[in-house]
């Protein structure tokens, strides 16, 4: 009896215990522009843990940081090799921000400060510069909605339009537009 009794409580104290987790924040590629929002996510990843992580976010003068979501992911990996099978797994979890600065600057962002069961860890900082967005009478884009009612997630077909003034177009080489909101 007192051997089974020390085998749960060993095999209680090793479920508890967890490992400290893995943070990493990153950052859309530039260029970054002012009053533009900026994509950063922060990735936890941890092999023993399955609790949800607490990120904080320190303030930054003149920037503003907002959280979007968070999403998971989980992987497991089973392996057998001469009749022995090892297996692991591991879960991320996508803590995702918006940074969006009041006007052009350099700001250094972080660290941020991840908290998951009991272990606190902080990411690197990082550095970022957003300037000017540039305007042009030369060419603009027309988002064309379909006509009717609209509902929160019902497909719809929309057209994205790039109008360019005949000179300037002449002289385009290579122009692409991002668009975040479609992928």
């Amino acid at each position: 009896a007192i051997a089974i009794g020390a085998l749960l409580t060993a095999l209680a104290g090793s479920a508890l215990a967890s490992d400290p987790p893995k943070a990493t924040l990153r950052i859309e590629q530039g260029p970054h522009y002012a009053q533009v929002p900026i994509v950063l996510q922060v990735a936890v990843e941890n092999d023993s843990s399955t609790a949800e992580p607490s990120v904080t976010v320190p303030p930054v003068a003149g920037l503003t940081i907002e959280q979007t979501g968070i999403n998971t992911s989980r992987s497991s990996r089973v392996e057998i090799i001469n009749g022995r099978m090892s297996q692991t797994s591991s879960i991320t979890y996508l803590v995702g921000f918006k940074a969006t600065a009041d006007a052009p600057g350099r700001f250094t962002v972080g660290p941020f400060e991840v908290s998951q069961d009991g272990h606190r860890v902080q990411t690197r900082t990082i550095e970022i510069h957003t300037r000017v967005l540039a305007s042009s009478d030369d060419q603009h884009l027309r988002l064309v909605l379909p006509e009717g009612k609209l509902w929160v997630h019902q497909p719809q077909t929309v057209a994205l339009e790039w109008w360019l003034e005949e000179e300037f177009a002449g002289r385009l080489v290579r122009q692409e537009v991002r668009v975040p909101l479609f992928g």
